[in-house]
């Protein structure tokens, strides 16, 4: 595997926050809090077919933002808060701001 230096993860973070539809997706993880998110969940709120979210959810997953996890034929995704924290401190705070008011 490739070194990735510093500039290209930035590069890699940065592209990956760059589609809202991904943006979207970290801000519904950030909003399920510790728990992991259920793929289904991301179904059933998001207007894109299932192949198009795992696509997304790939990107997120190779920049470093999100973790996937199996279990049986299920996955679950838990946001990485740290490492969206440490390329963009202030990114997480908008986005609760931005939460619909229930």
């Amino acid at each position: 595997m490739p070194v990735i230096d510093a500039n290209d993860r930035f590069v890699t973070v940065f592209a990956a926050l760059s589609e809202p539809i991904r943006v979207r997706m970290i801000q519904m993880m950030l909003e399920n809090g510790p728990e992991d998110l259920p793929c289904a969940q991301l179904d059933e709120e998001l207007p894109i077919a299932k192949s198009t979210i795992s696509y997304h959810v790939g990107v997120l997953r190779r920049a470093g933002l999100v973790d996937v996890r199996k279990a049986g034929r299920n996955y679950f995704y838990q946001l990485r808060t740290d490492r969206v924290k440490a390329y963009v401190p202030a990114f997480l705070d908008h986005l609760m701001e931005q939460r619909p008011a229930a």
